[in-house]
């Protein structure tokens, strides 16, 4: 029995189902909302930078003001915003609906490359697309297997380089974070004893290390269809000098191997 024969047969319930219908229809349609202007998912990027142990003035200042005076001619830009804190700054640029994001990124990136400079201890910018401080879908937490002796503290390295990049690499994943663990970082020691028998101080070992430490190209050259490059780098030097005026002797200069006052280690933070 097709629907057809059952309305001819059934009048009745045929009417009331019609009627059931029409009423729920009525009912939406009056409960149904209607906008001028929908709400409209609109892109953002945002640029986030590190500088680590700066207060949030010093950021702002020295950061977000720089970024903010390159940032407001992106082309097609709609709203900005930055946020000073300790630590960090970030910008965050809103575009309209229908904006390609890869072209945005570029522009945004152009734009940062304008910045005249940063203070030294300061990261490189970090864009994205996606707002990495929202709420998280998941978080994954990290334990040691049972008898494994690794300090799992010091494997925030392999969490970042691999766990990281596998997560970022899956399907509608668009950005993870790491939190937890300790940085790996490079300790130089210096021996306050072996500066002093050399007359020098703190201050002239910074200033002859930031001074000495250049890199120069020197080209290349072609061996057997190979190209080697060449360069020259200078090695780490503290240079003193003495004043020898008591003695009647004229003022004389030295050099002082790095590694005759100071040894460096591996650790975490």
């Amino acid at each position: 029995m097709n629907f057809v024969q059952f309305a001819i047969r059934n009048p009745v319930t045929t009417t009331v189902g019609v009627l059931f219908i029409v009423l729920f229809g009525v009912v939406s349609l009056n409960r149904l909302p209607v906008q001028l202007t929908p709400d409209v998912t609109k892109h953002e990027i945002t640029v986030e930078t590190r500088w680590s142990g700066a207060s949030p003035k010093e950021v702002e200042r020295e950061i977000v003001d720089e970024q903010e005076e390159q940032l407001k001619g992106v082309e097609g830009l709609e709203k900005m915003y930055g946020e000073s804190s300790y630590d960090r700054g970030k910008i965050t640029l809103q575009f309209p609906a229908g904006t390609n994001t890869d072209t945005a990124l570029l522009h945004v990136s152009n734009r940062l490359n304008q910045v005249k400079e940063y203070p030294e201890e300061v990261d490189e910018p970090v864009i994205s697309s996606t707002d990495t401080g929202g709420s998280a879908m998941a978080w994954f937490i990290f334990e040691p297997l049972e008898g494994n002796p690794v300090n799992i503290d010091t494997m925030r390295d392999f969490a970042e380089d691999v766990i990281k990049a596998r997560f970022e690499r899956i399907a509608g994943v668009a950005a993870s974070n790491v939190y937890g663990g300790r940085d790996r970082e490079l300790r130089v020691i210096v021996d306050p004893a072996k500066l002093a028998t050399r007359s020098l101080t703190f201050t002239d070992l910074a200033q002859a290390l930031d001074r000495e430490n250049r890199n120069f190209s020197a080209g290349d050259f072609d061996h057997d269809d190979l190209v080697y490059p060449a360069g020259h780098c200078f090695p780490f030097f503290a240079a003193g000098s003495r004043n020898a005026a008591d003695s009647g002797e004229p003022d004389y200069h030295w050099l002082v191997l790095i590694f005759d006052i100071l040894y460096y280690a591996t650790g975490f933070r």
